[in-house]
């Protein structure tokens, strides 16, 4: 038996592929319909030890070559069922990081959002760094009562925190960042300086 010689997507179901592991190489399956009940489905683990270097745990390099009706890099999705739920936080896509004493030099972000494009590129009908948006029958109620921004409790609104309330006169304005509304149009949050 030998390691898969094309791309997963052309093996049916329940095909042996090799893969590697922590004792060495071991076999596992491409499962039809298969159902986890432990708490990751898949892990990746990752460990970059060589100074200088940069890399990351995952990378997904997509290339459009076609007119699509849209397209993601990364989906992540959950569905609730009848019975389903979280007491804590359910995310379709989630970036954590962990610091450390060392981490002194450099930007660190738990989401990086970025777009790239070459000079006389276009920006399309609209182009934007996050979107937001909503869906289903009960959109309304999402449109009603969901926030746009949700600050847990580790960042507080108190003077020279997080939320800093002594950044709040509209007379020390400094700039706006752009934002677009459909059927409003483009608006600004506000900036101000200290």
């Amino acid at each position: 038996m030998v390691g898969p010689t094309a791309a997963l997507s052309n093996y049916t179901a329940d095909t042996r592929i090799m893969s590697r592991c922590a004792r060495g190489f071991d076999w596992n399956y491409i499962a039809s319909g298969e159902e986890f009940t432990t708490a990751a489905g898949v892990t990746f683990n990752t460990a970059l030890s060589t100074a200088g270097a940069s890399g990351g745990a995952i990378k997904n390099n997509q290339t459009i070559s076609a007119a699509l009706v849209d397209t993601t890099a990364i989906y992540g999705m959950v569905t609730f069922t009848s019975a389903g739920r979280v007491t804590g936080l359910a995310a379709g896509l989630t970036g954590e990081i962990l610091l450390s004493t060392y981490t002194t030099q450099g930007t660190y972000a738990a989401l990086e959002a970025e777009i790239g494009m070459a000079s006389g590129a276009s920006l399309g009908a609209k182009t934007a760094v996050i979107y937001a948006n909503a869906y289903g029958t009960g959109v309304a109620t999402i449109d009603a009562g969901a926030c746009f921004i949700y600050f847990g409790t580790g960042l507080t609104a108190a003077s020279g925190r997080f939320i800093d309330t002594d950044k709040g006169a509209l007379a020390n304005k400094y700039g706006g960042l752009r934002v677009f509304i459909p059927g409003v149009g483009t608006k600004y949050i506000p900036l101000v300086d200290a």
